[in-house]
């Protein structure tokens, strides 16, 4: 996929969710990312299942935290974990801690380190210091 239809592709994304609010286990910060992966890679991303926040927090902490999850589903599904240093590029996911709220996110990347986030109702766009990236993975 050229760079600007994968351009169009997150934007196509991120339109469809303007204003819908946030569904647990289907499209909240891990799930969409895991099913943005699906839909470009063309690749089975098997995120665990899970139908509200709490049970999100219990399937976090069983698999010992948020890094630790993704790592795991990414490396069933393929996906290079870039190394420390490295820029994101546009349309790989990652995680990155908030400053607002001190929590980690999973986000898709736009240009520039910007990163898409599913919030409670849509998605934001958020400038992401080079610090704030804990973890990208290679779309």
């Amino acid at each position: 996929m050229r760079i600007e239809e994968r351009g169009e592709a997150l934007r196509s994304a991120c339109r469809a969710l303007d204003d819908v609010p946030v569904t647990w286990g289907v499209d909240d910060c891990s799930a969409w990312p895991a099913s943005w992966v699906a839909a470009i890679t063309g690749r089975d991303v098997l995120w665990p299942a899970y139908a509200n926040e709490d049970e999100a927090r219990d399937l976090i902490a069983a698999a010992g935290g948020l890094d630790a999850l993704w790592q795991d589903v990414a490396a069933d599904c393929g996906l290079r974990r870039r190394v420390k240093g490295e820029e994101p590029r546009l349309g790989d996911v990652g995680l990155i801690r908030t400053t607002h709220h001190d929590v980690m996110v999973g986000v898709v990347f736009a240009h520039a380190r910007i990163a898409c986030w599913r919030h409670e109702a849509g998605v934001r766009r958020l400038a992401v210091r080079h610090s704030a990236i804990v973890g990208i993975w290679e779309v």
